[in-house]
């Protein structure tokens, strides 16, 4: 396993051209619509981004925070693994969800760990 590039994602709660959105206060999951879009942004506009790496689809996700057993309202932190395929390979990506501000109205997404 190598360690990967920080590739951190800021989607505001309001949403243009039909992205999807979350409630504020009620973190995302890992496998939301919210999420996987967040998620693909951040690895499409990152340096790896940049240099050509594409996300061609999202497999498996999973939260393994333990945070799945609590109500999303108080939920402040989210640990998550996705087996990615881009045109690179494939292979598993660690991320990380949190709040950006006290309204719960941002997320910060960042990839932590990747196989690719």
């Amino acid at each position: 396993m190598r360690f990967a590039f920080l590739f951190p994602a800021v989607l505001l709660l309001a949403a243009c051209n039909n992205e999807p959105t979350f409630t504020a206060g009620q973190m995302p999951e890992c496998d939301s619509p919210y999420t996987k879009h967040l998620f693909t942004s951040a690895i499409h506009q990152s340096p790896r981004g940049q240099q050509g790496l594409k996300i061609i689809q999202l497999g498996a996700t999973e939260d393994y925070s333990g945070a799945s057993k609590l109500p999303p309202d108080k939920i402040d932190l989210r640990f998550c693994k996705v087996h990615a395929f881009t045109n690179a390979g494939e292979g598993d990506m660690h991320f990380t969800l949190k709040w950006m501000n006290t309204e719960k109205s941002k997320v910060w997404l960042q990839v932590t760990v990747s196989t690719i």
